[in-house]
């Protein structure tokens, strides 16, 4: 398992890999003609290297040593580092989209849970916002949402905020 900050970020666990399988292929079933993917979050790597084995991934990640404990996962993330569809970036998500250029037909963003602060702001309308700029059209933005540790109130208010950027 993949622990950061003491909170568990991904295992071999299934009830971890339905996520990630997931996170990966419900956009690809949605859109079989997708080529250019953008995945927020390296964590274990199996969403981006599932991912990389049909289209071309970019992957963001803000913190270096999750690249290290990404290895202990290659049985699932299918050896991503070493995947040549595949090219990793060390930045902060956010910052990333506000001066990025391109565009992809799909965006992943699979942040940790809102209450840790590195990963609050990727629940807002801006960030929202700098993830539609940066979709091709009738691209595919998949977002994992902690719902088990929010409030009825809470997930309101990020639906609608949500909503409003993805109407």
């Amino acid at each position: 398992a993949l622990f950061i900050n003491g909170y568990g970020q991904g295992s071999t666990e299934i009830l971890d890999l339905r996520v990630t399988f997931l996170l990966s292929y419900l956009p690809l079933l949605i859109n079989p003609q997708s080529k250019e993917t953008l995945v927020i979050g390296l964590g274990t790597g199996t969403t981006s290297g599932q991912l990389s084995q049909f289209t071309k991934v970019k992957t963001i990640e803000i913190e270096p040593a999750i690249v290290e404990a990404t290895k202990y996962f290659d049985a699932f993330n299918l050896n991503v580092l070493k995947n040549s569809n595949h090219k990793l970036v060390i930045d902060d998500g956010r910052n990333y989209l506000s001066k990025n250029k391109e565009k992809y037909d799909i965006i992943v963003s699979e942040p940790t849970n809102t209450w840790q602060s590195f990963s609050a702001q990727l629940y807002s309308k801006e960030f929202l916002e700098l993830v539609k700029d940066d979709l091709n059209d009738n691209g595919l933005f998949v977002k994992w949402i902690p719902i088990y540790t929010m409030s009825v109130e809470d997930f309101r208010n990020f639906y609608k905020t949500f909503s409003s950027v993805f109407p």
